[in-house]
Formats: C-alpha cells, sequence, structure tokens
C-alpha cells in the first residue's frame, strides 16, 4: 500500500515536471519574437521558419499568440493582404488545437473571403464553403456542417475543393471528437458514409 502510494506520488511528480519542460520549451524569447516579426509574411506563414516552427513542437497557445502579434504588429503585413486571411485561419486552428473553440471560430470568421473563386480547368474553389463548415463542426452543428461539406460536392466545385471536402467529412465521420483528434484523420475520412450527403 505504502509502495503504491509512493509510486503514484512519483508518476504525478515526473508528469509535473514533463508540463513545465513543455511550457519551458514553448517559451518564445522577445529576440526570437522580434525575428519573427520582421519575416516576409508569406515565409513566416507558409515555411517552417516561421509560426510552423512553434507549433510543430505542440506549443498550439505560443504559436497563436505568435501569429496575434504577427498580424498586429509586423510591418510585413497589410490589411488588404491575402496572406491576412490565411494568417487567421492558422491562428484559428493553433486555438482549436488547444480546445479554444470559441477564439477559433472569431479567427476563422475573420479568415472568410468575397466568394468562391475560379481555378483554371478546376472548377470553383469555395474557401467560404469549409471555414463555415469548420466553424459548424466546432460548433456543434451537424446540419450546417453537413450542407458546407455538400456545397463542396456539386458539379462545379467537386474537383477544386477534394481536399477541403474530405476534412469536412472527417468531421462528420468523428463528429464527437476534438479539433485535433478529427482534424486530417485520415481514419475519420476513410469512414465516412456518406449518409444524407445528397451525393
Amino acid at each position: 500500500m505504502i509502495l503504491a502510494t509512493l509510486y503514484g506520488l512519483f508518476m504525478i511528480a515526473v508528469q509535473q515536471g514533463e508540463a513545465m519542460k513543455t511550457a519551458a520549451n514553448c517559451t518564445i524569447s522577445p529576440e526570437r519574437r522580434i525575428s519573427f516579426l520582421q519575416l516576409e509574411a508569406h515565409e513566416f506563414d507558409q515555411t517552417t521558419a516561421g509560426w510552423r516552427s512553434v507549433a510543430r513542437e505542440n506549443c498550439y497557445p505560443a504559436a497563436e499568440g505568435l501569429i496575434a502579434d504577427y498580424i498586429l504588429f509586423s510591418p510585413q503585413l497589410t490589411s488588404a493582404d491575402q496572406d491576412l486571411r490565411s494568417l487567421r485561419f492558422h491562428a484559428g486552428q493553433m486555438a482549436a488545437f488547444s480546445n479554444q473553440n470559441r477564439k477559433a471560430v472569431e479567427y476563422f470568421r475573420g479568415s472568410l473571403n468575397q466568394g468562391p473563386v475560379e481555378v483554371e480547368n478546376v472548377g470553383l474553389f469555395d474557401w467560404n464553403s469549409y471555414v463555415l463548415g469548420t466553424i459548424a463542426f466546432l460548433e456543434r452543428d451537424r446540419d450546417s456542417l453537413q450542407n458546407h461539406r455538400n456545397e463542396l460536392a456539386t458539379p462545379e466545385k467537386s474537383d477544386a475543393n477534394k481536399l477541403n471536402r474530405s476534412v469536412l467529412e472527417g468531421y462528420l465521420a468523428c463528429f464527437d471528437e476534438t479539433y485535433a483528434e478529427a482534424y486530417g484523420n485520415k481514419n475519420c475520412q476513410a469512414s465516412y458514409s456518406g449518409q444524407n450527403s445528397g451525393d
């Protein structure tokens, strides 16, 4: 009994130590933060030189805060920049990975654009339906999620939105899971039944 208690206390101490270690590893120094803010917008957003280098260490709150700082303070970004919408979406992902769904939804809404864009020889790329489907998943609105998935399956949009449609299908198949568990989960996507899909 005493040994079991001591072992339990030991494991708690180990877990707390690992948590402290992780928190320390996720700290971004002021100097490093400034260097991030000086990156060109595309480099910061789309390459491992930017926020992704923080997120890949599972430091999602730190990555979200870094993206938020870049949006607010970087001289490389303008309010009319397409990168701004992309950054808002990625900040939303970081919040969602941390189960901060309300904050994630705010970011995601800020990433909406003016509407579908024609992609030559492919069809209409419908970013908004993907984003709104993601929001529906976080807000546990299955009907809305299904409707946005179906919108991406229409003939004029099917080819251009195949990857994003698969993500929404994964959300439908694993509807009760968290964003971190369902996003990009190939098992979830493969188990989508298509029931009530309108296909």
